[in-house]
């Protein structure tokens, strides 16, 4: 469906085409403005008014039935509130609220489009990767209570700090293989490092493959 506009000046109608039987004051204004590159300056405002009837659209929610006649003209701001249907351009004050919130934002009462709530998610949800969290505890400083965080990489395990792991403290060294590239189907799960034939796999447990059982 469509509408046909033309400026005071102009001598030809331009067309603005749309789904539906009706078109808002405030899309036209963004259609005619996109068409025309008008841009999105804030010191004018685009006054609708019907050919035939006269009738001035004020009411930016307003439905114009398809097929009218429009004449388009510029009409200074002697305010400057925010026009309706320039639409939202808070995309980069959503992007800042995140950064500066650490990831903790309330994403149900953020302000912005589906794409800017998309990227706050995105950015929470990796926000525990991000490197100014990562922990380097060593030797002396290895006391007290294990940090959530802090990981084995003897069994990549958690709970324990390395030099308390049970396979280092077993007795003779024991050299644990990686079932890198066997499918978990295709192993059985055991007790620890000790059983013959035993892997770890990439979650931190140990198993064989199933042909060896």
């Amino acid at each position: 469906m469509s509408v046909h506009y033309k400026f005071k000046s102009a001598l030809d109608y331009d067309t603005v085409t749309f789904d539906g039987l009706h078109i808002s004051v405030g899309d036209l204004k963004a259609a005619i403005s996109q068409q025309k590159r008008i841009g999105k300056t804030s010191d004018f405002d685009l006054q609708i008014t019907n050919a035939q009837t006269k009738e001035v659209y004020v009411d930016d929610n307003t439905l114009i039935p398809k097929n009218t006649s429009l004449l388009v003209a510029r009409v200074p701001l002697s305010q400057q509130p925010k026009k309706q249907w320039e639409g939202s351009s808070n995309s980069q004050s959503v992007h800042k609220d995140v950064t500066v919130n650490k990831g903790l934002a309330d994403l149900s009462r953020m302000e912005g489009s589906e794409q800017d709530k998309i990227n706050a998610m995105i950015s929470q949800s990796t926000f525990d990767y991000d490197p100014s969290n990562y922990q380097k505890i060593r030797g002396q400083n290895q006391r007290g209570i294990v940090p959530s965080n802090y990981i084995c990489y003897k069994c990549q395990k958690r709970g324990h700090w390395i030099k308390d792991c049970p396979i280092a403290n077993s007795g003779d060294p024991i050299e644990i293989r990686r079932s890198t590239g066997i499918p978990r189907s295709f192993m059985v799960p055991v007790d620890g490092p000790k059983a013959p034939g035993a892997m770890m796999t990439p979650s931190g447990t140990f198993a064989v493959p199933a042909v060896d059982q």
